[in-house]
């Protein structure tokens, strides 16, 4: 089993990273209300990926007072289905055909779906584990970022941006 604090050898020393945890609401809830930048990869229930397997880099900053936290937030609520890291996921899951297909039996059997719905499900199909850094203030987190994504350039990162 990896150590849950493992990162790329290429970002470990730009910032502070937080252990990794699984993607879900009560963890979301530990994180602080302040600028920052947070990373996802994908989990699994056996052999774990490795810390070289970042799938997606973002940031927030003081938008509103709640920073890494409320960003994560509406990520792991569907709230975020046009953009980031909800709009990824949710490319993904509709290219799997059996994740599209429990959706639409869903749907036959007269279950109304949000898109609030579909892009939770999503995020929560793609299995994610994340971790995050904190800094002072928005250029900080727009410039950690920039370097966290130009020193991942050789990995299969989800965003588009790159």
């Amino acid at each position: 089993m990896r150590p849950q604090t493992s990162h790329p050898s290429e970002i470990e020393e730009l910032a502070d990273w937080s252990e990794w945890l699984p993607f879900t609401i009560a963890n979301v809830a530990t994180v602080p209300r302040l600028p920052g930048v947070y990373l996802f990869r994908r989990s699994t229930t056996g052999p774990s990926v490795g810390a070289e397997d970042i799938a997606y880099v973002g940031r927030a900053a003081e938008r509103r007072g709640k920073g890494v936290q409320e960003r994560l937030r509406i990520y792991v609520t569907g709230r975020a289905p046009h953009s980031g890291l909800g709009n990824l996921a949710l490319e993904r899951a509709l290219a799997d055909l059996a994740w599209l297909g429990a959706r639409l039996e869903r749907v036959e059997a007269g279950d109304r779906m949000t898109v609030q719905d579909w892009a939770r499900d999503a995020v929560a199909w793609a299995s994610l584990e994340f971790s995050y850094a904190t800094v002072s203030d928005g250029p900080a987190s727009a410039a950690l970022e920039s370097a966290t994504i130009a020193a991942l350039h050789d990995h299969n990162l989800w965003n588009r941006r790159r």
